[in-house]
């Protein structure tokens, strides 16, 4: 299992880094996603440094298929900071249709030309660490997109792994749909952790299915990334030779 903490801060470092991650869409059905899919979202994270001292941080951002064929997907994922809307930063990640693996990225600013950026693969797991162990739990729920209201599968995934003897935990919940733009692959196709068969669920969700909410919450922090609109016309806003 890949860190999530890690996983999902990666998009954020990207542009300081000048890297892109070779797994980021590894656990999506991309030769489902159609050219033009997007959606915009909403990331609200909160660190507590110290006691009684919270930082957050709002990013708002959008992820569009911006070019496709048989063979491959350009991803663009656009991000920047709600009071800083000059600041966007774009990420375009070429991506295999076949397994999800990004092969060249760019970074860049909307309407510019990209820098290419360096694929790095996830850091492997620790040998000298136990695995992690992952329940979850499902029920119906409802979330609001564009307005409307969605009926989607909650699911409620606690994570908790030993490492340096520390007991560490990170409870996951996710709001899947059908109707969700990205498409996570479904059980028996991948082990992700997300429909993936390394759960021990008391009622498994059924895919396809995506994502339109994600709540995390650990001991000393939390982050949300809620889906806001989504949309079929995409267009490329980095240039790249």
């Amino acid at each position: 299992m890949r860190p999530l903490l890690a996983t999902l801060l990666l998009a954020s470092l990207a542009a300081a880094e000048g890297v892109v991650g070779a797994r980021k869409f590894a656990d999506y059905d991309m030769k489902a996603i159609k050219e033009g899919q997007w959606h915009e979202y909403s990331e609200v994270t909160s660190v507590q440094r110290r006691p009684g001292v919270l930082t957050t941080t709002r990013i708002l951002g959008r992820m569009a298929c911006v070019k496709a064929d048989d063979d491959t997907v350009w991803m663009e994922d656009t991000r920047w900071e709600e009071a800083k809307p000059e600041m966007k930063v774009v990420t375009l990640m070429q991506v295999r249709r076949s397994d999800g693996v990004t092969v060249k990225g760019w970074i860049g600013k909307p309407g510019g030309e990209g820098t290419e950026a360096k694929v790095k693969e996830p850091d492997p797991p620790d040998p000298n660490q136990p695995a992690p162990e992952n329940t979850g739990k499902l029920t119906e729920d409802k979330t609001t997109v564009s307005g409307k209201e969605v009926e989607v599968q909650k699911t409620e995934v606690t994570t908790t792994w030993t490492k340096d003897g520390k007991v560490n935990t990170v409870v996951r919940f996710n709001w899947l749909s059908a109707e969700a733009p990205l498409k996570y692959r479904t059980q028996g196709e991948t082990k992700d952790l997300y429909l993936g068969d390394n759960i021990k669920w008391d009622k498994a969700p059924k895919g396809p299915a995506g994502w339109f909410r994600i709540e995390l919450i650990a001991e000393t922090w939390s982050r949300t990334i809620q889906i806001t609109r989504t949309g079929t016309d995409a267009k490329p806003t980095l240039t790249v030779k």
